[in-house]
């Protein structure tokens, strides 16, 4: 009984001696502050041990197990047992109010005592944080100049989850890492492995164990880690890298980007996994790792992004240098991490309900939004443009686009659920299309979802291929074949079975979106293909005339428009021309690249509600000239506008789409400096009206009976329009609407020299406009075209720039062209003479071997 006795006693005692002794340190270490803390921070920095003093200490197994309970208890507001866990390790919590800088902000700064024995680092927590979201890194505070200073600056105004900072120089051990990576810092300028004191490269630190711990505890949390590096002369300011070589569904890369040039537009980046760049990215960053998924981090890379994590890398004047950096920094932060000025209610599923949101107003473009998992999702109707400035969509919630329906942000999206548009077609033909969100893919789901059509082995969708060759530029999906994403402002071909929506479901498309054209067989006269299937990739309409503006260097001069395809022109179908105006989102079209390899941007600025576009009646003149061969009908548009020239117009003067072959088509070559581009609309000034002989051409086939005629707009009553038949020496008015021309073709015709039109004051019965009608172009390098010959015996004598002759040759011909073959003349330029019975021409030709 009496051994019992003391037994309870012992315990009794045990407890006593615990709990006053777990008194005493909680007393001891427990700690209240205020005051200026980025003040307080900055000393964290300032007393950092160097390098090579060996101060750094890695944790032991129960050390790690320790600090984890911690903050552990500290992430679930345990501050009792958070401070006795970091009791125990020599470390403290203090509870800091920040009457500086924040709206008295609290935060949990946990760091080592005055006398230090770990160096471990100091991390500080908000206790409400207004962006509960991202925690900032610096690892190497002091060794990146004011990396530490910088992060510490965003952190007391933005008021983020967390920052980490590191306790040591990173080269304060001489021991070396066992992680993978290599450097030359800390080394001699000798690349050999990191030292375990450097925080980004070693996995045996209590920073990878936060890490891993936020990283699992808040499921959308996202780690921003600063850096700095020595820039040399072919560097950018800035580098960023998500840890991968691959696109996350967020990238924070893209926003920190576009963000940063809103501060700072002298600012230059490499992203890698967008540009051509491989350095200083973050793939060995065993954080990075981590958040990217690897199995072993301090092994292994990572193949595939979080979306969580971002490496920035930061030449020191533009960002690191001072507080006026610091300052680019934190707007670009602020302006991605925004606090949400209202959330849906979803009372109903109309986004244009100001009861559906928090603020019960409709949002409008400050307004930063959160879309949170509840019974009704927001669907922005087909009449609806929305807007808003940052959008969060949390996970499970969505936010759906009907056809015709538009959102724009002034700032960005960050979409943890789905993002969706539903792109409707009325009918079962092919249109030309682009997907309006990030991410979505095609394949046999899709496809079978989204009743695409088939021809097995082919299924109805298909990319353009510009070095294919004409008949063969289609290139389909295989049944069966892997699923493939929609690439960003890359146009598709599609043909459902019957009308519907094609669903597209993804993330927001971050601007700009930049689109790789190229010319396919550059320089080869005869395979030369410059067209490129592109697309709008907002899930806004496009503004034409600003597309074309900001991308005119990449388009070629004589074909400045867009190329849509009008699924219900004519009989099959057609391609038109579209200089102004708005495209539809998820609508996709052709350019003419100018070069072998470039790229049209889509930009911010592009993207329009098209509200407040009215129909208007045009006050200029028009003349549309048809052809038709009883089953097709083609025509050419020609414009008569102030501040116009007999040349080249570039976005008046639009090529004739030839991306697709064609047996039958009209259009017209330029009046003044033909180099032999067919139009399918040609601008003229409007004072030539009366006087102008434009040359028509005519691509058909023999055998077939064709009709002119013509529909004109605003034409003077005293103008008629006259269609001139070379070969049959007619001239016919078709100005009148029942006016026409018929005739059966014996050849085939390809090309201008047989029609011409004419606008005049007068008949053309006693006018002579033989010399007038004729056209001298190149043809290609080695041979030169002239077009709109007579049967009349024709000289042509071409000089060099001596004066010397190197050319003389005479003949007739009945076709109304003739081909000069110039194979035996060197580069350079030459004078050629044109001599008739009408009269002569003169023309500066140049030859230059492409």
């Amino acid at each position: 009984m009496l051994t019992n006795f003391a037994s309870i006693l012992f315990t009794i005692m045990k407890k006593i001696i615990y709990f006053s002794l777990l008194f005493f340190i909680l007393k001891f270490y427990s700690q209240t502050d205020s005051g200026n803390l980025e003040n307080y921070l900055n000393t964290k920095i300032a007393a950092l041990p160097l390098e090579d003093a060996n101060n750094f200490k890695i944790p032991l197994e129960t050390e790690i197990t320790s600090w984890a309970n911690a903050i552990n208890a500290l992430l679930s507001d345990d501050l009792v047992s958070a401070r006795a866990e970091a009791a125990l390790l020599n470390y403290r919590i203090v509870e800091y109010t920040d009457t500086a800088i924040g709206n008295n902000d609290v935060f949990y700064v946990m760091e080592e005592e005055a006398i230090q024995t770990k160096y471990w680092g100091t991390y500080v927590f908000a206790q409400n944080a207004a962006r509960p979201n991202l925690i900032l890194q610096a690892p190497h505070s002091e060794f990146d100049t004011n990396t530490g200073k910088q992060a510490i600056y965003s952190f007391v105004r933005l008021n983020n989850k967390a920052l980490f900072l590191n306790g040591t120089h990173r080269c304060n051990h001489t021991s070396f890492s066992d992680c993978a990576g290599t450097t030359k810092v800390c080394n001699g300028n000798e690349s050999k492995k990191y030292r375990i004191s450097d925080m980004a490269h070693n996995e045996e630190t209590v920073f990878q164990k936060t890490t891993e711990i936020l990283y699992n505890t808040y499921s959308t949390s996202v780690f921003f880690q600063l850096h700095g590096f020595e820039k040399k002369d072919s560097d950018p300011y800035v580098i960023l890298g998500n840890g991968t070589s691959k696109t996350p569904n967020i990238d924070y890369a893209v926003q920190l980007k576009t963000a940063l040039l809103e501060q700072d537009n002298t600012l230059t980046f490499r992203l890698g996994h967008l540009d051509d760049w491989n350095r200083l990215l973050g793939t060995t960053n065993t954080q990075g790792r981590l958040i990217n998924n690897s199995n072993n981090p301090c092994s292994l890379s990572a193949q595939n992004p979080s979306g969580r994590f971002l490496h920035i890398e930061q030449e020191k004047s533009k960002l690191r240098q001072d507080n006026i950096g610091w300052n680019k920094m934190y707007e670009a932060l602020r302006s991605i991490f925004t606090i949400p000025s209202s959330i849906w209610l979803g009372n109903t599923t109309d986004w244009d309900t100001a009861s559906n949101w928090s603020s019960n107003t409709i949002p409008i473009s400050t307004d930063n939004l959160v879309i949170k998992d509840i019974a009704n999702q927001p669907t922005i109707s087909s009449n609806t443009n929305a807007i808003a400035n940052n959008i969060t969509i949390d996970d499970n919630a969505s936010i759906t686009i009907e056809n015709g329906g538009s959102l724009i942000l002034e700032g960005f999206a960050t979409v943890y659920g789905s993002f969706i548009y539903n792109l409707n077609v009325n009918d079962s033909k092919w249109h030309l299309i682009t997907s309006p969100v990030k991410h979505e893919e095609f394949g046999d789901n899709w496809n079978t979802t989204n009743q695409i059509d088939t021809n097995l082995p082919n299924e109805a969708i298909a990319k353009y291929i510009n070095t294919n060759g004409i008949s063969t530029n289609w290139s389909y999906y295989q049944n069966g074949e892997n699923a493939e994403q929609f690439s960003d402002g890359v146009g598709y071909s599609l043909k459902r079975t019957l009308a519907g929506n094609y669903n597209f479901s993804g993330v927001f498309p971050s601007s700009p979106v930049v689109t790789q054209i190229t010319t396919g067989n550059f320089g080869n006269q005869n395979l030369e293909n410059r067209w490129n299937l592109v697309g709008n990739p907002f899930p806004s309409y496009l503004d034409v005339d600003t597309f074309l503006t900001e991308n005119t260097e990449a388009l070629k001069d004589t074909h400045e428009s867009l190329y849509v395809w009008n699924a219900n022109a004519g009989i099959n179908g057609e391609y038109q021309s579209v200089s102004t105006g708005h495209i539809h989102p998820g609508q996709a079209f052709f350019v003419n690249s100018d070069k072998d390899t470039t790229s049209v941007a889509f930009t911010k600025a592009m993207q329009s509600t098209a509200n407040g576009v009215s129909f208007y009646k045009t006050q200029s003149t028009k003349i549309l000239i048809s052809v038709f061969n009883g089953s097709i009908n083609k025509s050419t548009e020609i414009n008569f506008l102030e501040g116009k020239t007999l040349g080249l117009d570039p976005r008046f003067d639009i090529g004739t789409f030839t991306g697709n072959s064609s047996s039958f088509n009209i259009y017209t070559h330029l009046v003044s400096n033909n180099e032999g581009v067919s139009f399918m609309k040609q601008a003229l000034p409007k004072s030539i009206l009366g006087k102008v002989v434009i040359p028509i051409g005519l691509n058909a086939k023999a055998n077939q009976v064709i009709q002119f005629s013509s529909k004109n707009t605003n034409l003077p009553n005293d103008i008629e329009i006259l269609l001139e038949d070379k070969l049959k020496n007619s001239i016919i008015n078709i100005t009148a609407k029942e006016d026409n021309y018929s005739l059966k073709l014996t050849n085939d015709i390809n090309g201008v020299g047989r029609f011409y039109l004419h606008t005049s004051k007068k008949t053309l019965s006693n006018y002579n406009s033989s010399i007038n009608n004729i056209n001298i172009y190149l043809k290609n390098n080695k041979t030169l075209r002239v077009d709109g010959l007579s049967s009349e015996k024709t000289t042509i004598t071409i000089y060099n720039i001596l004066g010397k002759e190197v050319i003389n040759t005479t003949f007739s011909t009945l076709s109304s062209s003739k081909d000069i073959p110039l194979s035996n003349l060197g580069d350079g330029f030459y004078l050629l003479k044109l001599k008739n019975t009408y009269g002569n021409v003169e023309k500066k030709i140049v030859l230059i071997d492409k």
